[in-house]
């Protein structure tokens, strides 16, 4: 899976519980879809860049790193820079949550990019015949902690309706979940999601997978 990061918090409604299933946690896929099979704007990154340019206007570390975004980026290392701390990751889950048309429209040459070098690295895995475990840490309110876990006990399972990454490795996860910072009552807490993916899930799932080393 995409490498976790920081600053990639999952938000309360990145969510669909087995109730929404029908509607919202099918919108992201299909307004994806719609993005790959449109054919993108010759200048659709500089007007990107434009537009960015303007909602940063007086902060100079993001548009130092607008410069750099502009100077190296290529389809080659969408996830590499995904993976990055910067402001393409923030406005890319932002558009997501929101289901934001305009700006994701903005962002349609990234998106397009991103999921293709996701779904290559997907077609090129082989069938899983085992389980893999996989975790994602990160902090959340108490607030949203006590809604997943009452409506994950009213509607069992959730569905991901944004991008989505993970590690392989338990102690990196706790890195990002900030544990031990954080007493029981406070109002951010440390969250590790513990995620088993089966063989069976792996090879006939909707939404593509790939593993990515950074």
């Amino acid at each position: 899976t995409l490498p976790q990061t920081i600053e990639k918090n999952l938000q309360f409604h990145e969510l669909t519980f087995n109730s929404d299933k029908k509607s919202s946690s099918k919108t992201i896929p299909y307004l994806i879809d719609v993005l790959r099979k449109r054919m993108r704007k010759e200048n659709g990154r500089e007007i990107f860049l434009e537009k960015t340019r303007r909602y940063y206007t007086g902060n100079s570390s993001i548009l130092e790193m607008i410069a750099e975004f502009e100077r190296t980026y290529n389809s080659q290392n969408a996830v590499w820079w995904y993976t990055r701390d910067t402001f393409l990751y923030r406005l890319l889950n932002k558009a997501l949550r929101a289901q934001n048309v305009d700006m994701m429209t903005s962002l349609h040459f990234f998106i397009v990019d991103l999921n293709n070098q996701i779904s290559l690295n997907y077609k090129g895995e082989n069938p899983r015949t085992h389980i893999e475990q996989y975790y994602r840490g990160q902090i959340m309110p108490l607030e949203e902690i006590h809604k997943l876990q009452k409506l994950g006990s009213l509607y069992g399972p959730v569905t991901l309706n944004s991008f989505f990454s993970t590690t392989i490795n338990y102690q990196t996860a706790l890195i990002f979940a900030g544990s031990g910072f954080y007493e029981k009552d406070d109002e951010l807490q440390s969250v590790v999601f513990s995620i088993k993916l089966l063989p069976s899930t792996f090879n006939s799932m909707e939404k593509e997978y790939a593993g990515f080393f950074i």
